[in-house]
């Protein structure tokens, strides 16, 4: 028979499963999104203790190139890649991602 003091309860989920749940809920919000080389990027407990989860991927758009010289009727279109940056809060006890942010790198 388990006593109170033999039964743990579930340990909180280490750093591989916070990233892989925000992988997860990054690819259930945008299914059809097209993003290349989804990494992790960071990964760090915040004060209140939640793991704050970076993900970062390849977005490639057209873009016009600003040029002061040339009309924009005779500017075409150039395959352009940005890397972009997403900041999730992974709560430690559920591994449920509380929420979703753009990360600006500086």
């Amino acid at each position: 028979m388990a006593t109170a003091a033999t039964v743990t309860q579930k340990e909180e989920i280490g750093l591989g499963e916070a990233a892989a749940a925000a992988a997860v809920y990054f690819k259930q919000l945008y299914p059809e999104k097209e993003v290349g080389n989804l990494l992790l990027e960071e990964i760090e407990r915040d004060e209140k203790d939640f793991w704050q989860v970076t993900l970062g991927f390849d977005v490639i758009r057209k873009e016009i190139a600003k040029d002061p010289f040339r009309s924009k009727q005779s500017q075409t279109p150039e395959l352009v890649t940005r890397r972009i940056y997403k900041r999730f809060l992974v709560d430690p006890k559920t591994g449920i991602v509380k929420s979703m942010k753009i990360r600006q790198v500086g």
